[in-house]
């Protein structure tokens, strides 16, 4: 398989093709994801750490659910941010991610038309549309 060196870790086709087209954030959390990976080996079947845009999913065992914080990555006219309101992905028994790369966000938006214009916006800027 071709290799890429990248920030001193060699990475497969499969990793490459998940760097395509994604943020700086999201290629570091995923170069730094895969190294640490690389150093503390995860045994048995796991889902793979996930950059789905907004966050950086971690390597999670299967069967396991994850959740974190609500972003601030839109601002608050966007996303609630109290403590106790969390976004989640699901790790199947199989050790994949339920839903592939949609994550559960709906507790977080307070605003879905204020989502609406920051995406639309964010579009035009990195498309060009």
């Amino acid at each position: 398989m071709d290799q890429l060196n990248y920030t001193g870790i060699n990475l497969s086709d499969t990793q490459k093709y998940q760097l395509v087209g994604i943020s700086t954030t999201g290629v570091a959390c995923l170069v730094q994801s895969w190294k640490n990976q690389m150093s503390n080996p995860i045994d048995g079947k796991f889902c793979q750490v996930l950059w789905d845009g907004i966050y950086c999913w971690p390597a999670t065992l299967a069967n396991q659910t994850v959740d974190v914080p609500c972003s601030t990555f839109f601002g608050e006219k966007v996303f609630r941010k109290e403590s106790t309101v969390r976004a989640f992905k699901i790790c199947s028994e199989e050790g994949v991610w339920v839903g592939g790369t949609y994550t559960n966000y709906s507790s977080c938006i307070k605003n879905m038309k204020e989502l609406a214009l920051v995406l639309l916006k964010a579009r035009v800027v990195t498309d060009g549309v």
